[in-house]
């Protein structure tokens, strides 16, 4: 039995379907591992076997405001109603109340504001 064997034998339903079917990000897809998550609440979130971790990545990637935030819960709601997504080259009131909030605080005469969904996208309008 190989290690890979031996590893997915202790693999709860959900991370072996997630090693199967989705690639793992900063690593080779052989050495990927996933942890099934059940929850979180603020800095916290939980795995699969009940152990309870301090996130001290959601910052850094996109959850700053921590997991499970009643207000961001409710905010997400409300705008999906309204509509989830538009293509950038149409307005919305969030995205223009949003833009002319940033230009407020931005210094000197910075008043325009790039909305991206990745990194990449923002360097390669940068670039552009």
């Amino acid at each position: 039995m190989t290690n890979e064997t031996a590893l997915s034998d202790d693999r709860t339903e959900i991370e072996r379907l997630d090693k199967e079917y989705v690639f793992g990000t900063w690593s080779f897809q052989s050495e990927v591992d996933p942890t099934e998550i059940v929850g979180g609440e603020g800095v916290r979130f939980t795995d699969a076997a009940g152990n309870e971790y301090i996130d001290f990545s959601g910052q850094l990637m996109c959850s700053n405001l921590g997991h499970s935030a009643d207000g961001v819960a409710d905010a997400i709601a409300e705008q999906a109603r309204e509509g989830a997504y538009f293509a950038p080259g149409f307005a919305t009131e969030a995205r223009a109340r949003l833009g002319e909030k940033l230009a407020e605080v931005t210094p000197g005469n910075l008043s325009k504001t790039f909305f991206s969904t990745s990194g990449t996208e923002a360097v390669e309008a940068a670039i552009k």
